[in-house]
């Protein structure tokens, strides 16, 4: 039924997910 709106909010939601990861990453590397 709705697998594409699934997958999407999971790409989305993965991508939050490493953007806010490397941002993290990127203020304790300093």
């Amino acid at each position: 039924k709705n697998l594409k709106n699934i997958n999407i909010k999971k790409i989305v939601d993965t991508r939050k997910k490493w953007k806010y990861n490397h941002k993290y990453n990127n203020q304790t590397d300093e």
